[in-house]
């Protein structure tokens, strides 16, 4: 009897990374990430999306960048997604 390999899962991420200058385009930043990119993808099927920010400790990039994690289970959940924005 043999035993067939099953593949491991395979996963994709986009990261993205959006650079503030300032507390004001942070805020509008954060905003359409909560109130229009983030819905967005929940209607797309995409339920666990990572959204960080650096820590205060970080001088370098505290109140500078935001990043954003999102998951797929299959590149072409991907591509569909990239062809609606």
């Amino acid at each position: 009897m043999t035993s067939a390999t099953v593949a491991p899962k395979r996963e994709y991420y986009e990261i993205k990374v959006y650079n503030v200058t300032s507390s004001v385009q942070e805020e509008k930043v954060e905003r359409f990430l909560k109130d229009a990119y983030l819905p967005a993808l929940h209607r797309a099927g995409i339920s666990k999306i990572g959204v960080f920010k650096p820590v205060e400790t970080d001088t370098v990039n505290f109140g500078k960048k935001i990043f954003v994690l999102i998951p797929f289970t299959h590149s072409t959940n991907l591509e569909n997604l990239l062809k609606h924005w």
